[in-house]
């Protein structure tokens, strides 16, 4: 999806939940990125609306690259399945693919997590942010726009509908 005013096509999507943000949506330009993260908000405003942390296991991408194996173990229990590692977790993890041994070089964690905010203008990010306050969704990021753990641990990321 690449145009977020698409959403307002949908009568009760519209009605029960992107009502209050129609003026964000109908003044969002043509820059891509910024189109992304209003998809992004909304896609994500919707359901964390709609169930309470009981209800959803979040993860954090930031969470995955940076502990894997916690992260997993973590999903595991919230489903509570029985989190048996087997062979290390850790080296089924970082075993490179085929496709990704000539990468591997040139990809860490730091460069994973952090490579996005030097091809992004200042104002970009900034208007991300934005977006994000418009729909509640700022709180899950830190100052520097890492995932907020407190929070999540705090069960601040379910929203109050309008």
């Amino acid at each position: 999806m690449t145009e977020p005013k698409d959403f307002l096509n949908q009568p009760a999507l519209y009605s029960d939940y992107l009502q209050p943000f129609n003026e964000v949506i109908q003044s969002i330009g043509d820059d891509f990125i910024e189109k992304q993260v209003l998809i992004w908000a909304i896609i994500h405003y919707v359901p964390l609306t709609n169930l309470n942390s009981q209800d959803l296991h979040i993860i954090f991408y930031e969470d995955l690259v940076t502990r894997p194996a916690q992260e997993i173990e973590r999903l595991f229990n919230y489903l509570e399945l029985s989190y048996d590692q087997g062979e290390s977790l850790n080296q089924k993890i970082y075993k490179p693919t085929r496709t990704s041994k000539n990468f591997s070089q040139e990809l860490s964690r730091d460069s994973l997590l952090d490579s996005w905010k030097n091809q992004l203008s200042a104002q970009q990010i900034d208007k991300g942010m934005e977006i994000l306050e418009q729909f509640q969704l700022s709180k899950v990021y830190e100052d520097n726009l890492t995932p907020s753990r407190d929070a999540l641990a705090q069960g601040k990321f379910v929203l109050q509908s309008f």
